[in-house]
């Protein structure tokens, strides 16, 4: 693992609230998640990368708004975790943070599905193919962020696994 930096403790501070936040109330507070967004632009802005803190923000939001509107997999604060985390990340590192949070959000997704007695009803869903079902069970809460976290953990310890951009 390489060298911590000013950016893995904010984006540590910020994940560990937004985990916190995530388990008590099952919501992720605006105010974070739009602070952590500022933030990372202007950090990114001081370092004289005057436009990666806000094109971070763009290539978390373009897979995260496919996995809350159309998949309805994340919910709207997730997506908002992940744009702040790209703020502060830059662009191709935001995008890498992402395969990572899909990656461990399918055994987080399993296991959470598993234990609500659930998981059967999943696998039928996939075999008979992807619809939009407007009955049926509501969707259940769950702190994404705890998957985030763990996302971001995996790939601070994997920094030359699937690396992107220049």
């Amino acid at each position: 693992m390489s060298q911590v930096t000013v950016t893995d403790v904010f984006l540590a501070l910020l994940l560990a609230v937004a985990v916190f936040t995530d388990v008590r109330s099952s919501r992720i507070p605006n105010a974070l998640t739009f602070t952590g967004m500022a933030v990372g632009v202007a950090y990114q802005a001081l370092q004289g990368a005057y436009f990666a803190g806000v094109l971070g923000i763009l290539a978390a939001f373009v897979p995260g708004f496919l996995f809350w509107r159309l998949g309805r997999a994340w919910g709207a604060g997730d997506v908002k975790l992940l744009m702040a985390a790209g703020a502060l990340l830059g662009p191709w590192e935001a995008l890498r943070l992402v395969v990572f949070v899909i990656l461990v959000s399918i055994p987080f997704s399993l296991w959470k599905l598993w234990r609500m007695g659930r998981l059967r009803s999943f696998f039928t869903v996939v075999r008979s193919g992807i619809r939009k079902d407007t009955e049926g069970p509501a969707p259940v809460s769950t702190p994404f962020a705890v998957a985030i976290a763990l996302a971001w953990i995996a790939f601070r310890l994997l920094p030359d696994w699937f690396h992107m951009g220049p």
